[in-house]
C-alpha cells in the first residue's frame, strides 16, 4: 500500500472519530475524560496508563495492518 493511501486512510479515520464524538455528545453520552474520572477517580495515574495503553494498542494495530497490506 502506498504512503499516500495510508495517509488518506489515517486522515479519514481521524475525521470519522471527530464525527462520532460529535454524535455521541449530541446524544448525551459522556466524554472520555468523564469516563476516566468515573472509572479511576480524580488525578489518578492509572487513568494516564490506561489512556497510553489504548493509544499504543491503536498504533500497533495500524502498523500491523500496514505490514499485512504490504505483504499482499
Amino acid at each position: 500500500m502506498s504512503n499516500t493511501k495510508i495517509l488518506i486512510i489515517t486522515i479519514l479515520g481521524v475525521l470519522a472519530g471527530f464525527l462520532l464524538f460529535g454524535v455521541a455528545r449530541y446524544f448525551g453520552l459522556p466524554t472520555f475524560e468523564t469516563f476516566l474520572t468515573a472509572a479511576f477517580g480524580e488525578n489518578n495515574i492509572w487513568a494516564v496508563i490506561f489512556s497510553l495503553a489504548l493509544i499504543l494498542l491503536i498504533v500497533f494495530m495500524i502498523f500491523r495492518s500496514r505490514d499485512k497490506a504490504e505483504e499482499n
